[in-house]
């Protein structure tokens, strides 16, 4: 209610602040206006992240680099943050937009000049080249890795230790997804990522995130071809068995069931104890 109402406000706004008669506000307007298109969750979500990304793109027709080079920047995050989010169209096309966006937005933000909004745009293009189903697969995914530890250089554990921790997990996943290189080298750096996302994410204080790292790492301890194989296994049981006290038969069925099946898994290929049990 609160959004729809803003949006309302923007509106009446541009009755006055036109493109012809008062371009900056029209196009501060404009932005303002897409940004709370883009947060409306309620009605057609096609709809309200269609309507965000015509605002930012009308935006861009005042807003120049060359005008404006911070506001154009902040724009082309806004709009690469709609694109990946519109849930209709080509998903590889939408991303690939995305991409295009935040890349823009680098041509400005720099980690001398801006370093928050650069590492941010950093972080983001790391997820959407993970993200991204077309092209080099290997080779998106050594973009994303690249792009996650380009904003550990800015979010670091003492100074925004949930962001860091965030990104760690982000890196693990890149790391266990490359298809290229020795596969246990990355698995093993994959891990490294979840353990240290865990030195701050708790049960009690980030209790889902918490629990995703611990599921995570027990999938890779169990995928892990080097080292103690009984050893791996056992922190593999450890972690579905920390993750499953979070993820409930009763609040999350399908995750619960599929951690259960991982856990079978386990158990079936541990070499050491009671075969029988």
């Amino acid at each position: 209610e609160n959004i729809r109402k803003a949006i309302e406000c923007f509106e009446a706004a541009l009755q006055v602040f036109t493109k012809q008669d008062d371009p900056t506000r029209w196009a501060q307007t404009k932005n303002m206006l897409g940004a709370a298109w883009r947060r409306l969750e309620a009605g057609g979500r096609e709809r309200n992240v269609l309507n965000a990304i015509g605002c930012h793109q009308a935006a861009l027709q005042i807003i120049t680099k060359e005008t404006a080079p911070l506001e154009w920047a902040s724009t082309q995050a806004d709009l690469g943050l709609a694109w990946w989010n519109l849930p209709t169209g080509d998903r590889a096309e939408n991303l690939g937009k995305a991409i295009e966006a935040y890349e823009a937005s680098l041509q400005v933000f720099t980690k001398e000049n801006e370093p928050v909004a650069w590492a941010n745009a950093k972080n983001k293009l790391a997820y959407l080249w993970s993200d991204l189903p077309t092209g080099d697969r290997a080779g998106n995914l050594t973009r994303s890795i690249a792009c996650h530890k380009s904003a550990l250089e800015v979010f670091t554990k003492k100074d925004d230790p949930i962001k860091w921790a965030d990104i760690q997990a982000g890196l693990g996943l890149a790391w266990w997804n490359l298809p290229t290189g020795d596969q246990a080298e990355n698995l093993a750096k994959a891990i490294e990522c979840y353990e240290a996302a865990l030195q701050v994410l708790t049960k009690e204080s980030e209790p889902v995130a918490w629990a995703n790292a611990k599921n995570k790492l027990a999938f890779l301890w169990s995928d892990l071809p080097t080292g103690d194989r009984a050893e791996n296994l056992s922190s593999a049981i450890a972690c579905f068995e920390s993750a499953l006290e979070v993820f409930t038969k009763k609040d999350d069925p399908i995750t619960w069931a599929g951690m259960q099946a991982g856990l079978g898994l386990v158990w079936w290929n541990l070499p050491t104890g009671d075969r029988a049990e």
